[in-house]
This record gives structure tokens, C-alpha cells and sequence, in this order.
């Protein structure tokens, strides 16, 4: 997205493109108009009848939907392609029309567009000058609008006298600024954002960045004294933030990108990202300027004076971009001392136990998790640090080991995987087996729990316990769930578990929501060809329950075998 619209073909695959050029000339493309100003929406017809809006701005395509599945897994689609390909012509249609010479002709009505298709260039001018110097709201969106059109020594410094003018109309003289005048001031900033975002696309990157620093420098002191748009206004930094981080790969100048380093490591120093919870966002923008060591070194001297004012429960992330400066750095000594002075977070532990994986030190990484699994006060820490402990298992071979996890981390999540690794491990599985079962059967009861006893039941094809273990559960999710193994190894016992089940389950649960429940489940029955368990079920609820009138309805929807 954020691309021209005459550059469609450098930014969607060519197999889309050729799909849409097909759907063009098929005409499959019906009702392109523009609902709102720069919004557009289209119905196109292919196998199905899709609907897509365009949001676009004179010189760039910023948004686009569209109801299909293509587009929902890969966020672009022939659907939205041929709209846009259309849109285009559209536009160089209008384009051609607008350079053909015109017929002139007196015009009926005084209006705007009349008047300045009329007036003298020279008096437009005399009069815009006058306007201005009375109405400052209309210099200031003046400037705004035409600021990257003049060209001062310093451009930079153009775009931190624009935010000033801006600023000062906003401000009472107590310094406040209104609720009103908030709204408006971000209006402004708004649209200054848009034409730093048009400026970077067009590759004058230091239009753009000269936009971008003057919004953040000048806003963000204002924040303390506005009465409105204060969110609106955090949020907007971010995305100014954001904006300097996607200008990483840009083909842009050394010196901006200098330029943008010293920005964003002077404005890191002040309290208010770390007031605003914009921490993490600075930080990442240093990061990704971060090319030299002399860089890391400097972020890792700014973390540790910010985790001087931090307690264990906020440092986290700022930890972490320690952990992995230092760790670049080599500064291995410093990278083990941090991890120590910080054993009692798990989520630290975690990380370093990656790490040390990753860096191949397998005893360190045991160490580190059998520590975090020691200290984990929440099941979540606990079955990561499980898994970590088994993953060394398997890369050491130990068999004691990868046993005792695996059986460990099937406990803590129930994961198949971790029971099949378990049967494969171990000699006496059959033993083993019962004794899990009955480990499960000791827990506390849970959703997870009953599913994973029925799994194992169905993985070891041990059809009765099955049957048995759906039938003492009465759980009608589980029945449907098999009903067709239980069905086909033993159909008699399974038809009496279906009446049983779902009467017990009518018998708790009225209204619609129970009846469509149970219809459904008859319709899969029907599905699968089992019509005389069918025939049984609708004649024991028609006399068991003739005065549920919903349930009654839904099973009337069924149709006959």
C-alpha cells in the first residue's frame, strides 16, 4: 500500500495484473464511484460478486479492501487490482478531457469555480494576500498546503516555522491550549503528516524527513498543555516514529541517515517517551540505525541509565535490547552477569535459555531453564521452560531425560506430539500409558482435560474405553466428535449413548440455541447414512419433548431420508 497509482505494475505481481486486465475486458467490472472524496467502491463480478473500496489521494493509493478470500490471506487480489487498473483510466480519461481545448461558455451561476476560472491571476493573488494577513487559520492551512513549493536556504527550517505559526495560533496566553484549538492543531499536524508521507514515496526523503522531525520536536512539549487530541496526538508521534524506521532500507542520503540516528538518540534522553509508553518505539528506532559498534555501545550506556529509574517489573524489554547488544558485542562476562542479576524474571530466563540454545552451550541453556522452571509461580513459564529442557534432551540424547520431559510437558499441555515422542521413547508404553492416564484423571477438570482423554483413547484405537469414557462424560461435543469411529465399532451401543446424551442434554438446555444444536447433529447422522438411528432419535424427542415448539420446529427442518 502507499504506492502511485501509476506505478500499480511495480507493486502487484504481474499474474495479478494479467488476471485483472482479463476481468477489464470481460467488463466484470461494475458501478466504479466515488462515495466520498477520494473513496471509491466497485462491484466486481467473478464466479462470485465482490465488493472493494479503493481510498486514494491525487497522487498515491493509500488503502483497498475487498470481500474475498484471496484478499483476506494476502491482504491484495485480482479483484482489487482490476479496480485500481480501472481507476487509472479513469483518471487519464478525465486527464485527456481536462487538456482538450473547452468551449467557453458564460457561466449561469456566480460560484466559486466560475470566479476563479474568471478572475485575473494577479487580483487572485492581491486578494489570497489580504485574506491571510486577516484570517490566521487560513494562512496557516495556506502554508501548510504550499510549504514544500518554496524553497528557503534552510528547508528544514521552514517546516519548524510552519509548526510555530501554527502553535502560537493555537495557545492562549497562559500557555493552554483548548480542547477546540486541539482538534485543530491536530487537523494541522495531520495533514502535514500526509504530505511528509507523499514526499517519501516520491523519494524526496529529506522533504519528508524534515517534516517528520519538526511534528515530533514541536508536539511533543505542547502535550502537557492540551485539553484535547492528547492520544490522537501520541498516537501521531508513533506513526512519525514508524516512519523513520521504514526509511531503513530507503536508497537515502548517509548524512540523513546520520541525521536521524542523532535525532532519535537526543530524543530518547526525554522523560516523555518513557511517560507515554513510547519506550519501546525509540528504542526500535535505534536499533534500526544502529550500524556501528560505537551505535550499540551508546544504546547500551542509555538503557542502563534508564533502568536505574525502573523497577523489575518494567525493565523487561529494556533488558532484553541490553541482552542482545551485549551479546553482539561480545561482552559476554557483562551478557552472564545480567542474566544473574536476574533470575528471578522468567521471561528474561526465557530469552537467555533461546540464546544459549541458539549459541549451541547446552549446559548453560539446561541450567538457565531448570532455574526459570524452579521459580515459575505461572503454568505458562513453567511448560515453556519444560519444552526448552526437553528440546536439550533431544539434542544431547539422553533418554532418562527426553522421557521425563516429554512426559512433563504432555502434563503441563496436553500436546499430542508430546505423547507420541513418550511412546516412542519409552519400553513398557502399555505401563506408562495407565500411569498417565491416571496422572490426567487426578487434575482438576477442564475442557482440555476431558478432549485430551478421549484423544488418547481414539490414538490408541481403543474403541471401547472410548465409548465408554463419551458415555460417562455425557458430553454431547465429544459424541459428535466420534460418532463416527463409535458408530462403525459398535453401532447398537452408540445409538443407546446417542438417545442417552442428547435427552440429558435437552432435558438441561432449552431454547433455540439447544434445539439447533441437536438438529445439526441429526443432519450429520443423516450425512453419514445412519437413518434408522435418526428415525429413533426424532421419534423418542417427538414423545419426550412434544412441547418444546423450537425444538420441535428445528427437527421439522430436517429432510426425510
Amino acid at each position: 500500500m502507499n504506492f502511485l497509482l501509476n506505478e500499480i505494475e511495480l507493486h502487484i505481481d504481474d499474474s495479478l495484473v494479467e488476471q485483472a486486465e482479463k476481468l477489464l475486458e470481460a467488463n466484470a467490472i461494475s458501478q466504479l464511484i466515488e462515495t466520498e472524496k477520494h473513496l471509491w467502491i466497485a462491484t466486481v463480478e467473478d464466479d462470485f460478486s465482490y465488493e472493494i473500496e479503493i481510498q486514494i489521494t491525487p497522487s498515491k493509493i493509500k488503502a483497498y479492501t475487498c470481500d474475498c478470500n484471496a484478499f483476506a490471506h494476502k491482504e491484495v487480489c485480482t479483484h482489487i487490482t482490476a479496480g485500481l487498473l480501472k481507476l487509472r483510466k479513469q483518471q487519464q480519461r478525465n486527464e485527456k478531457k481536462k487538456k482538450q481545448p473547452k468551449k467557453i461558455k458564460k457561466p449561469k451561476k456566480l460560484t466559486t469555480n466560475s470566479i476563479l476560472k474568471n478572475i485575473n491571476a494577479d487580483d487572485l493573488i492581491a486578494f489570497v494576500r489580504s485574506y491571510a494577513r486577516d484570517n490566521r487559520n487560513f494562512a496557516i492551512a495556506l502554508k501548510a498546503r504550499f510549504a514544500s513549493a518554496v524553497n528557503l536556504e534552510d528547508s528544514e527550517e521552514k517546516y519548524i516555522q510552519l509548526m510555530d505559526t501554527a502553535i502560537n495560533n493555537a495557545q492562549t496566553q497562559a500557555s493552554k491550549i483548548s480542547a477546540r484549538a486541539s482538534a485543530v492543531l491536530h487537523r494541522f499536524t495531520t495533514s502535514l503528516f500526509e504530505q511528509a508521507e507523499d514526499a517519501i514515496i516520491e523519494k524526496n526523503y529529506a522533504e519528508g524527513i524534515f517534516i517528520l522531525k519538526a511534528i515530533v520536536l514541536k508536539i511533543m512539549p505542547l502535550l502537557k498543555w492540551m485539553e484535547g487530541s492528547k492520544k490522537d496526538m501520541i498516537l501521531l508521534i508513533n506513526t512519525c516514529l514508524n516512519s523513520f524506521k521504514s526509511l531503513i532500507d530507503a536508497d537515502i542520503a548517509p548524512q540523513l541517515r546520520t541525521l536521524i540516528w542523532n535525532f532519535a538518540f537526543d530524543q530518547s534522553r526525554k522523560s516523555f517517551y518513557r511517560n507515554n509508553k513510547l519506550e519501546d518505539s525509540i528504542y526500535d528506532l535505534l536499533l534500526a540505525y544502529a550500524n556501528t559498534s560505537e551505535k550499540n555501545q551508546q544504546i547500551i550506556a542509555a538503557i542502563d541509565d534508564d533502568l536505574k529509574s525502573k523497577t523489575a517489573t518494567e525493565n523487561l524489554n529494556l533488558l532484553l535490547i541490553k541482552m542482545s547488544l551485549l551479546e553482539k558485542e561480545k561482552r559476554m562476562e557483562e551478557f552472564q552477569l545480567l542474566i544473574k542479576e536476574n533470575l528471578s524474571n522468567p521471561n528474561l530466563l526465557l530469552v537467555a535459555v533461546q540464546k544459549s540454545l541458539k549459541s549451541q552451550q547446552l549446559s548453560y541453556a539446561k541450567h538457565l531453564a531448570k532455574h526459570g522452571a524452579s521459580i515459575s509461580t505461572e503454568q505458562e513459564h513453567l511448560y515453556r521452560f519444560k519444552v526448552s529442557l526437553l528440546e536439550i534432551a533431544k539434542l544431547q540424547k539422553k533418554q532418562s531425560d527426553i522421557i521425563k520431559y516429554a512426559n512433563e510437558c504432555f502434563l503441563l499441555g496436553f500436546e499430542l506430539e508430546y505423547l507420541l515422542l513418550l511412546k516412542q521413547e519409552v519400553k513398557d508404553w502399555k505401563s506408562t500409558k495407565e500411569i498417565l492416564i491416571s496422572q490426567i484423571q487426578t487434575l482438576p477438570f477442564s475442557l482440555a482435560k476431558r478432549d485430551v482423554l478421549a484423544a488418547i483413547f481414539e490414538l490408541e484405537k481403543d474403541y471401547p474405553a472410548l465409548l465408554n469414557y463419551v458415555s460417562s462424560t455425557r458430553s454431547v461435543d465429544l459424541l459428535n466428535k466420534y460418532s463416527t469411529i463409535l458408530l462403525d465399532f459398535d453401532n447398537e451401543k452408540t445409538s443407546v449413548a446417542y438417545i442417552n446424551i442428547l435427552s440429558e442434554y435437552l432435558q438441561n438446555h432449552i431454547g433455540r440455541q439447544a434445539a439447533v444444536k441437536v438438529r445439526t447433529m441429526l443432519e450429520r447422522l443423516q450425512i453419514n447414512k445412519e437413518h434408522k438411528l435418526v428415525e429413533k432419535l426424532l421419534l423418542h424427542f417427538r414423545k419426550e419433548f412434544s412441547e418444546r415448539h423450537s425444538l420441535m420446529e428445528e427437527l421439522n427442518e430436517l429432510v426425510p431420508a
